[in-house]
This record gives C-alpha cells, structure tokens and sequence, in this order.
C-alpha cells in the first residue's frame, strides 16, 4: 500500500471517530458533555440568583474567545496531523503490544506455575466482572504512571508541555499529545493491561472478556457519558470534595491545566482520583477557582509555543538544552540524572515490547510436527506411544462448507487441522486423529443453511454424534486415557459437548475405566470476535460467517485458500454465502488469533490433567 492510499484510510478513519463508541468524541459522549455541563451551569446560576436560560449557556459553551482563539486552531489542526501520524505509524505497531504481552504472560505462567492455571471458578457473570474492573483499574493506574513520569521527570516534561501549552481548552485539547508522550503512554498501558488480563485468563477456567456494549466495556462507556470531554472545556464541573476524593471531575482536570504554581503537578490521575490521594498529587478545587483559574504553562515558554510546528520542534530543542546544561555541571543535577535513567529504563521496556509486536508481525507460523499425527504413524509407533504415556489424543472436527466468494470450502479442515497438531506438539504426550471433515451443515431435503451453497457436504447430528462416538470408543479400545473434541465450527460444539458428557457419564460406571471425554469449549467460544471489537472492528464488518476473523486465519494458515480479488465487503449471507468485511483481514489478526486458540485449548487440557 502507497503512502498516498495510507493517508487516505487514515482521513477516513478519522471521519468515523465522531461515530465510533471506542472514541473519546463519539458523538453521544459529545452531548451528554453537553447535558452534564447545562446541569452544573443551571446550579452555578441559581447560587447567584440569575435565571438560567439555555441560550446563555450555549453562549457560555461554546465562546468565541475559546474556539477562535490561536491555541483552539492548533488543537484542530494538531488533531488532523497528529491522529494520522499515530495511525500511520504508532498505532499500527501499539495496537498489537497489550494482547502480545496478554498472551506471552499466559505462556509465562504456564511454564512457570502450572498449578494455578485455570483455578478461579466462578459464575460467568462475576468473571467478567471482575475482568472489566481489574481491566479498568490497570488502564487507569497505567495513565495515572506515565502522567506522573511526564511530570517528574525533565526530560518527559519537554515533551509533555506540547499538551499544557493551550491556552484555552476545548473537546480537541485531549489530542494535543507530542508523539513522544504517546510512546511512553502507549508502552505503559500495553504492559500494564497486557500482564493483569494475561494473570486473569490464566487463572480463569473460562476465557474472559470485559462487559462490552456496542464494543466499548461499560466502566469507560459510563465514564465517557458522565462529562469525560468537559475535562477540556472552561465549563466548570466539581462533584464537592467526598466525591473528588474517588473520582476526578472534570473540574479537577481544568485545574491540573492551570499555570498557578500551586496547582502544578495536581490531579494526575485519569478517571480516579486514588492514586492522587495514596501518591500525595491529589488537589480539591473550590467552586470560586472557576473564575480566576488561566490555563498554559511559564509565560517565557508559552511564547515558544507561539506557532504550529513548535508544538512538534520546541520539545527537542528544551530537552537538548537541559540535556547540554546537566552535562556542564554534572555534581548539581543528580535528580536529574537519576530521573533520566528512570526515563531511560522505561523507555527501553517500551522498545521491548514493539520489539515483541514486530516478531509477531514477522515470523509466520511454525509448522506442526507431523509425528503428532496418527494418520502419519504406524500401528507399532502408536502402540510404542501409548506404551511411553502419550495416553492423550485430540479428535478435532471441521467441516465442508461454503466460504462465500473468497475461501475454500476445506477452510475448517485446514485450520484445525494445523490448530490439533500445534496443541498436540506443545502439549507433549498427545497425538492427533484425522479431522472429521462430515459434520451437520443445514438440511440436505430441501436444502437449508450452508446446503444452499454449492459444495457443501452436510450430515444429520445423530450421524455426527453415532461418528464422534464411535471414533472416541475405538480410541479408548486402545489405551487413550484423555480423549478430546476440539471444533473450529459453531454447529460441532452443542454436539461435542452432548456426547463427551454422555460417554464420560457412561465409562465411570466401569470398574477399571480411566478414560475421560472432554469437549474444549474456550478454543471456540473466545475465538475472537470481542478482541476484534475491542480493537474498534463493528459488528457489521466483523460479520458472522468468512468475515474478518476466520478469514485472517486462513490468510496466516494456508493464504492460497483465500481469494482476495473475490473480497465482498458487508455482502449479504443469503446472496453471497458471507458477511462482513474480509477486505479488513489479515495475516497479523490471523496469527494472533490462532495462536490463542491454541492457548485457550491448551489451558484447557493442562487443567483436565492437573485434577
């Protein structure tokens, strides 16, 4: 892809901010501000004895002092130049470190201590709770120490007085953020978040997700409505000082802005104001602060933020000047030096963790040993197995259906093919049975579901039961002690279950039994769909069948399965055979996804076997 059609998808996806729920000015978010503002306004009047009125208050909201001022047009135009800049370059890279490092934590722990994998039983609902709150809170620690860092330390400063130089606040004063402050803010998050989920799916028998509406999880969706965008706004908003002793409002944050020395280095944190108040930064603003309070930074540096491109340049030029005076008087500036170690360290943890993104970016999949495959052994090397205490086996079931336009029928078969015999390999002791490619794919007479598509090979579940059934009974006929259904389709996963329950059920009334039947749910049922819309994918492009998630992972597994001149983007099942957007797709969400498929099953397994 050329630069110039880079930029052009980097306009377009600005033009959806306003329209995406993920985004600080969704535009539901906008009017709530909105809402909340008039409330508080209506109350400020009324304790003066005027009458308030509405258009007063627009007015008020939007002064032209604020919006026509020099430091509002930077603001927008910094939001343009800075937004693509991010989406060219730091996002694509930042996108992938918080579910990498999720991912390598998981592996982590399960080298380290297998014992805790898969321990926290709990209601799903109290799981995903306490998913979304451990989630919130490390977003919000996570901002509150890269804030805290690019205000203690000089060399961060430089960078960070990009953002304090406005002089007015408005909604695009959030994006006046030096590219250097978002690396470090980028990093933080992504470690942060990335090793308290990565903790959580570990620990968790079933795959966790936040609470998620329309993709965004409610704790930032509830923050967001309560007046988050009038935090960069004059329009003065204090929840009183019980409150602000918990949650920061909006006025909190003006006075973070302010250019009074006694406010400096105040109400650091996000949306709590905890860490403020154990790390001693936490300030209380009184109501009548609002009418004195001005915004910007030292009057002498303010003036060097006079133009656009020194919003950009000035941070090097005032880094490099205390860089060159530290280096004239070494003895004086131990803080300095010490601070810019610190600084240092973090940053080289950051690099660390792109470092990460681009190995997953550009190492492809490894291949299966094709020894874990009992289809490519002898009757003797299998007996020689079982022998050796490889008394695990995998049965994984595809299926032969239509893939829309764009992908191959075998698409299942290939993917779980290459899935079982990388579970199998990393599992040790574990081998892999042929795929059942004959699995219930909609009525045969007359023709429903997938039958309306040419190609597909459809069975009855009974048939598909008598077949998983049968297949796990020859299995244990021969010595297997853990037997496993592993689906990659919907429609194979109520069955597998039904049947891995029947079968384990009817095996404990035998005396010398030892088999268990087991059907490996969370490889399936967190096989992407809410990691997409965590990353800002719709529901609408992410589709229900050959979209963006299965589609990547055959483009990571087997790409000439994949026809991508065929690409319909948001094509109707009923006309195409597919839904959403597998123009969208690709190699990188592929290997992710797969690889934590094999995860998720692993997990799994390693924990029937620890009981």
């Amino acid at each position: 892809m050329d630069i110039i059609l880079q930029c052009q998808t980097a306009l377009s996806s600005i033009a959806f901010l306003p329209f995406s729920p993920n985004q600080r000015i969704y535009w539901v978010y906008l009017v709530t501000a909105f809402l909340v503002g008039y409330f508080f306004y209506q109350r400020a009047q009324k304790k003066e004895g005027t009458k308030p009125s509405l258009f007063a208050y627009m007015m008020y909201a939007f002064s032209p002092k604020v919006y026509a001022h020099t430091s509002s047009r930077h603001d927008i135009l910094f939001f343009f130049t800075n937004t693509i800049f991010q989406i060219l370059t730091l996002f694509a890279w930042f996108q992938w470190v918080q579910p990498l490092i999720s991912q390598k934590t998981q592996l982590f722990l399960g080298s380290t201590i297998p014992i805790l994998s898969q321990t926290l039983s709990s209601p799903l609902w109290a799981s995903y709770l306490l998913y979304t709150v451990v989630v919130f809170i490390s977003i919000d620690f996570a901002v509150y120490t890269s804030h805290w860092m690019q205000h203690k330390i000089p060399l961060l400063w430089a960078f960070h007085q990009t953002h304090h130089s406005a002089q007015v606040l408005q909604p695009l004063t959030v994006y006046r953020v030096h590219p250097v402050d978002n690396f470090l803010s980028y990093g933080v998050a992504g470690l942060f978040i990335g090793t308290s989920t990565g903790f959580l799916q570990y620990i968790s028998v079933t795959p966790l997700s936040a609470f998620n509406i329309i993709g965004t999880d409610v704790f930032t969706i509830l923050f967001y409505v309560v007046g988050y965008n009038l935090r960069h706004t004059h329009i003065w908003v204090n929840y009183g000082p019980k409150v602000s002793q918990w949650l920061m409002s909006p006025a909190q944050h003006q006075i973070h802005h302010s250019n009074n020395p006694k406010h400096f280095d105040k109400n650091i944190g996000f949306a709590l104001s905890i860490w403020d108040r154990m790390f001693g930064t936490l300030y209380i603003p009184e109501d009548n602060e609002a009418k004195t309070i001005q915004y910007g930074i030292d009057p002498k540096q303010q003036r060097k933020y006079g133009k656009f491109l020194n919003l950009y340049t000035q941070p090097f030029v005032d880094a490099g000047d205390w860089l060159i005076q530290a280096l004239k008087t070494p003895q004086q500036h131990t803080r300095f030096w010490i601070s810019t170690g610190v600084a240092g360290f973090a940053f080289v943890v950051v690099i660390a963790e792109l470092g990460v993104a681009y190995q997953h970016k550009q190492t492809a999949l490894p291949q299966p040993n094709p020894r874990v495959y009992l289809e490519n052994l002898t009757w003797p090397e299998v007996q020689s197995a079982l022998n050796n205490g490889t008394t695990s086996i995998i049965i994984p079931t595809g299926g032969t259906e239509q893939n829309g336009h764009h992908m191959v029928l075998g698409k299942h078969n290939q993917i779980i093919h290459y899935t079982s015999g990388r579970i199998a390999e990393e599992l040790g002791n574990t081998l892999v049975a042929p795929v059942i490619a004959y699995v219930p794919e909609g009525n045969i007479l007359p023709p429903k579901g997938h039958m309306k598509f040419s190609g597909t090979l459809s069975i009855s579940e009974n048939t598909f039961k008598q077949l998983l059934r049968e297949t796990a009974q020859s299995l244990k006929v021969h010595g297997f002690k853990h037997i496993y259904f592993l689906g990659d389709s919907g429609g194979n996963q109520k069955p597998q279950e039904e049947v891995a329950t029947a079968l384990t059920q009817q095996w404990n009334q035998e005396v010398s039994n030892h088999t268990q039947v087991h059907s490996i749910r969370p490889y399936y049922f967190y096989g992407g769909e809410v990691w997409l819309k965590e990353r800002g994918y719709s529901n609408q492009a992410i589709g229900s069948h050959a979209g963006i998630r299965d589609t990547s992972e055959l483009l990571a597994i087997s790409p000439q399965g994949v026809q991508t001149e065929s690409f319909k983007s948001h094509a109707t099942y009923e006309k195409e055979g597919s839904n959403g957007s597998p123009n969208l797709a690709n190699k990188d969400i592929g290997r992710y996804l797969i690889q934590q498929k094999i995860q998720n099953a692993k997990l799994f397994i390693q924990h029937t076997q620890n009981k």
